[in-house]
């Protein structure tokens, strides 16, 4: 499972549980339907769903992005990500 987090103070974090997903190079969104892919390291894509409306406002060019890998209750790793942001 992803989560998605996005507040004016750190942007854009998605939060997962799976230890493949730490090979992810980039998170592309598509600013009119919200559809958001995460783009890994070998160029497969993974569907992380379709952001909220109201999530989306938050979200434009040069928004700060990472991703949160967690082990239990715990941050195993963090990493920034590359935003790809259509509109």
């Amino acid at each position: 499972m992803i989560d998605a987090v996005v507040n004016e103070t750190g942007g854009l974090t998605l939060v997962h549980d799976e230890e493949r997903l730490g090979a992810c190079a980039a998170v592309e969104i598509d600013g009119r339907s919200g559809r958001t892919v995460l783009v890994l390291r070998d160029g497969s894509r993974r569907d992380v769903g379709v952001l909220e409306r109201g999530m989306l406002a938050w979200i434009g060019p040069g928004t700060a992005c990472r991703i949160v890998r967690m082990s239990g209750w715990r941050i195993a790793s963090a990493a920034p990500l590359k935003l790809r942001h259509r509109t």
